[in-house]
C-alpha cells in the first residue's frame, strides 16, 4: 500500500534524508566553526541594539524608573498625557450676563421673641408663605427673602440686613385690645345673667314656700281627724 501511496513515499523518503543528515554529524560534520568569543576589552565596537520605539528626547537618556514615574503622574486617557488644568476666569466673565439680584422689602412679623443666657432665638412669620420659624443671629430667612439676614435680637424688636446692606427693624406686637374687648364684653353680658339669676332664685323660693304650706295644711287635717276619733 505504501508504494501506491504517494504521500507515504514522501514522509519515508524525508526520514531517510535526515537520519541521513544526523549520521554524518555524529561522524564529525559542522565540528570546524569557531566559537563566537566576546572581547572584554574592546566592548565599544560591539553592535547596538536597535530601538523600537523612541519614546521621547528627554526620556531616552534617563533613567528607565523616572521615566515610569513620570508616565505614573500624566492622565491616561488623554491625547497629550499631559495633566489637565482648568483655566480660571477672571470676575468679568463670572458676572457676564448675570443680572445682579433684586432684593424686595421685607414682609414678615416677629411673633415671639426667647432670650436665654446661651443664645437668643426670634420666631418670625413669613408673609409671603403665611409659614413661622425660629431663627439665630445669623441665619437667612426661607424661600424668595433669602437676601435678608437676622442681625440682631432685643426683647422687643429685632434687625434683618440685607445683602444691599439696607436694615429693616421688626416689633414685636403684643395683642393687648383684643382682650381688653373681651374683658369688656363679659362685664356687659353680667347684668342679664345676674336678671336671670335673680328670677331663677326667686321661683325656686315661691316652690318651697307652697310644699311647705302644703305640708302644714296636711298635719292640721290629720290632727282634726285624730281628735274625732278619740271622742
Amino acid at each position: 500500500m505504501i508504494k501506491n501511496n504517494l504521500l507515504g513515499q514522501i514522509l519515508i523518503s524525508a526520514l531517510v534524508l535526515f537520519l541521513l543528515i544526523s549520521s554524518i554529524q555524529m561522524f564529525g560534520w559542522g565540528l570546524g566553526i569557531d566559537k563566537v568569543e566576546i572581547d572584554q576589552e574592546n566592548l565599544v565596537s560591539l553592535p547596538t541594539i536597535p530601538k523600537g520605539m523612541q519614546i521621547g528626547e528627554d526620556s531616552s537618556a534617563g533613567d528607565s524608573k523616572q521615566m515610569l514615574v513620570k508616565i505614573g503622574a500624566r492622565p491616561m486617557f488623554s491625547v497629550d498625557r499631559l495633566p489637565f488644568v482648568e483655566e480660571e476666569l477672571t470676575d468679568a466673565e463670572k458676572g457676564e450676563g448675570e443680572p445682579p439680584p433684586v432684593i424686595n422689602e421685607l414682609k414678615a412679623q416677629l411673633t415671639g421673641v426667647v432670650i436665654t443666657p446661651e443664645a437668643s432665638y426670634a420666631m418670625i412669620l413669613d408673609s409671603l408663605t403665611n409659614q413661622r420659624d425660629i431663627y439665630k443671629v445669623g441665619m437667612p430667612l426661607d424661600g424668595e427673602q433669602g437676601g435678608w439676614t437676622l442681625n440682631s435680637i432685643e426683647s422687643r424688636k429685632v434687625v434683618f440686613v440685607s445683602d444691599e446692606n439696607k436694615t429693616e427693624e421688626l416689633d414685636l406686637q403684643v395683642f393687648s385690645g383684643s382682650m381688653k374687648a373681651g374683658k369688656s364684653g363679659k362685664n356687659r353680658a353680667t347684668p342679664k345673667n345676674a336678671n336671670r339669676n335673680s328670677a331663677t332664685r326667686k321661683d325656686k323660693k315661691k316652690n318651697a314656700d307652697d310644699i311647705r304650706k302644703k305640708i302644714a295644711e296636711r298635719r292640721a287635717q290629720m290632727r282634726a281627724e285624730a281628735a274625732k276619733k278619740n271622742k
